[in-house]
């Protein structure tokens, strides 16, 4: 969740500096390999969301270039169903979005983890990548989406708003903005603290 901020300050970074940035930022908590691959796949949806338009955003080529940016099995079958079943349900409005994302879920069994609460990374990344892809045009509607999937509902949100605001801007959000709590370390803090952070820009250099 917390690694969609390292995308801003390397929005223009190689896929290779992303990785090694990533893995470093996330080695005091997530070590497992399809954790490091999920923190690359959010890292990297925001970057390509830093740059692309609701015009130009292509669900299809950011689901590939994801694909391409992980190392483990896993990870990458994950995206690619993610990406079958967006193209399985293209034009078609009345769906059941849980009932399409309950499957990717259940195919790959991890202990503890399922859409009750997804603790696996594996398990997190359909939720996250079905619900930018699809209403990408609809920011609000794909947080929303992602609550009612129940489960680690903060997280999923919080991933899924991130490449929103990204590609949207705050506007989308100010109303929810508006009522957040503003003591000493409050919403004007954090907007400070955002402010700082768009104005940092890391140099891409080759791994």
């Amino acid at each position: 969740m917390r690694i969609s901020l390292l995308a801003i300050p390397y929005r223009d970074a190689s896929p290779a500096v992303i990785r090694q940035s990533v893995t470093a930022a996330i080695m005091s908590s997530h070590r497992h390999p399809e954790a490091i691959d999920f923190a690359v796949v959010q890292a990297s949806a925001v970057q390509y969301a830093l740059c692309q338009s609701t015009e130009s955003f292509d669900s299809a080529r950011l689901l590939a270039e994801l694909q391409e940016r992980c190392e483990t099995d896993a990870m990458k079958q994950m995206i690619r169903s993610v990406a079958e079943t967006l193209a399985g349900c293209e034009g078609d409005e009345d769906v059941n979005d849980l009932q399409l994302v309950q499957p990717l879920v259940d195919a790959v069994p991890r202990p503890g983890s399922g859409m009750s609460f997804q603790i696996a990374s594996v398990h997190m990344v359909p939720c996250v990548l079905y619900c930018v892809c699809r209403y990408y045009r609809q920011p609000q509607l794909a947080c929303q989406v992602a609550i009612d999937f129940g489960g680690d509902t903060d997280t999923t949100a919080a991933m899924v708003g991130a490449v929103m605001g990204a590609l949207h801007g705050e506007e989308w959000c100010q109303h929810w903005i508006e009522g957040l709590e503003n003591g000493p370390h409050g919403r004007d803090y954090a907007f400070s603290l955002a402010g700082q952070l768009a104005k940092l820009s890391v140099c891409n250099s080759t791994v």
